[in-house]
């Protein structure tokens, strides 16, 4: 019986011990987990996918595809994007009495409401 005994008080200081490692352990795990990775909030990946159509030798149309994939386990609802391009020349006049897709751009951005998103 005293040798249990022994035994037993030999390993109550590894017990507690492996305890407090535990604690820190865990501890650690749900601080990366759920503060440093934000688990809670959604995780957008944004791809954008840009081409250009030349329209003329001085002119080009800029098509600007985004896509956007939630990787997070939370709902990623989006109410407004905005996309910028800068640094874009301004498109020379076009010649009379021939299709011309930079006045139908133009036509287009000056409209409240567009028709159609497709140019000859």
């Amino acid at each position: 019986m005293q040798f249990w005994t022994s035994v037993k008080n030999a390993l109550e200081p590894i017990q507690s011990a492996v305890t407090i490692l535990a604690i820190i352990i865990g501890g650690s795990w749900t601080y990366m987990l759920f503060v440093k990775e934000r688990a809670y909030y959604p995780h957008a990946k944004i791809q954008h996918v840009l081409s250009h159509i030349a329209l003329s030798k001085d002119s080009n149309l800029l098509v600007v595809s985004t896509t956007i994939k939630n990787t997070g386990t939370s709902p990623l609802d989006i109410k407004k994007m905005l996309i910028r391009v800068q640094q874009v020349l301004p498109a020379l006049p076009c010649v009379d009495k021939q299709p011309c897709a930079v006045k139908q751009i133009d036509k287009a951005l000056r409209g409240v409401e567009r028709k159609e998103d497709r140019f000859s």
